[in-house]
Formats: C-alpha cells, structure tokens, sequence
C-alpha cells in the first residue's frame, strides 16, 4: 500500500518495516549505485530511527540487482510525551537511486496522536449466585486494557445497602495495553440475617480518575438461612416481641 495508518499515543512507538529492490539496468559498475532513503514530515512532534538490516544509518547504501538482493529497511518512530491528543501529520519515506534521484518511490505513514481509554471487563460464570448463610459468594472477573496507554485500573463497588459487604481482592492496580488481570470479588452477607435475602449490587471498573470511562457489570448474590438458623431466628424475634 501507499499509505499506512497508525494510532498511537503521546509517548507511544511504533515501527513501520518495508523493503528496498534494485530493479534497475545498470550498465556501469553495479557497486557504483547506492540507495538513498529520505524520511520527511512531523519533525517537530515525532523521534525517527532508520535501519537498514537492523543497522541504524542516514546514509546511502549499496542495493544489488534483483529481488533476492532485497534489503530490510525499518522506520522507529516515537510520539514525544507533550504532543497533545488529537494530532496527526504526515510522515513521507522515500526511497531513490543515488544516480537517478529523480525516479523515486515513496510510501506515506498517517500517524493519529490519540489517547485510547477502553477497560473491558468479562465474567464467565453466572452473574448471580447462591450461598448457605453465612458463606460468603466470590465472582471471579476478568480485567483487560484494550487502550493505548497504561492504566491504573480503579475497582468500586455501589453504596452498600443492608449491612451487605463487597470487596475487591485487588481494588486497584496498573495494567498495560493488551494485559489481562483476574480479580476475585468477594460478598459477604450481613452478621444478623434472620431471613432468605437477596442483594443486588454493581461492580464499576475504570481507569483512575475517569468515571466516565467506567464499565459497570451489575451481579446478584442470595443468602439462603438453613432450618436451624431459621428455627434459631425465630426464637430470636419472638423473645424480643415478648
């Protein structure tokens, strides 16, 4: 293609890797002609490395004639830190011979400077349980960075209502683009549960200081009172409404 696009953000590297062949008829001395690369655009706002074979370089070298001859060329480039979210410019790479400057090919990198927020939060068990009082319920959730950036990943609960408690075995931490972390959520139902009780509440995972960027996934846990704790909770209400 002519043109490729990357995202990345302020801060964020990337590579671009393409190939340089010598199609020409040389009717000299072959080892006389060179290949020139030339990188052109976002000087101002984007660090660029070139390597040949792995080699860095900013000067011509020398190509053989024909496909098998082909040499690696990669383009490093790294957005600086205080390039804002929302830039993008154009970098141009060109690629001549030494003795025929004038008949060039180019390939063209859109870079977009943008911030990408996206936690994503999955669950693969049921989103409601049931527990024998006083056992508490534990869900299991998956966190995964899908953004461009480091996360410090925030985990809250809703207000908690009826003595009921939620807690995050890992309520905050750092995740990287594309990691996965798996956290244990933990429900306990109140100390003094004289009856069956089921409490609905919702798990909000986001990037610090970000609520907007929350995702909410809402879970149930049922506390069922065994025969003896219903017989003993009885007696209980009774003795208190004598």
């Amino acid at each position: 293609p002519n043109q490729v696009e990357s995202t990345q953000p302020p801060g964020g590297s990337a590579e671009f890797v393409f190939w340089i062949q010598n199609d020409g008829v040389f009717y000299g001395n072959p080892q006389e002609d060179n290949a020139v690369i030339t990188v052109n655009g976002m000087e101002s706002t984007v660090l660029r490395t070139l390597k040949v074979n792995g080699v860095e370089t900013s000067d011509p070298f020398h190509v053989d004639v024909g496909p098998e001859n082909r040499v690696l060329v990669t383009l490093e480039f790294e957005v600086l830190d205080g390039v804002q979210s929302g830039a993008s410019g154009l970098i141009k790479v060109s690629a001549a011979s030494e003795l025929n400057a004038i008949e060039s090919t180019s390939v063209n990198l859109l870079i977009d400077v943008i911030t990408i927020h996206d936690l994503q939060m999955t669950i693969e068990e049921e989103t409601s349980q049931t527990v024998d009082y006083p056992e508490k319920a534990v869900f299991t959730i998956y966190v995964t960075n899908h953004g461009n950036v480091e996360e410090t990943v925030v985990i809250e609960s809703s207000d908690p209502l009826r003595f009921w408690s939620v807690n995050a075995v890992d309520d905050e931490f750092k995740l990287a683009p594309g990691e996965t972390r798996e956290v244990k959520i933990n429900v306990q139902p109140p100390n003094d549960l004289f009856q069956d009780d089921t409490y609905d509440f919702t798990i909000i995972v986001m990037p610090k200081g970000l609520p907007v960027a929350g995702q909410p996934l809402d879970l149930s846990v049922t506390a069922e009172i065994a025969i003896g704790f219903s017989f003993l909770a009885d007696e209980t209400i009774q003795m208190l409404g004598w």
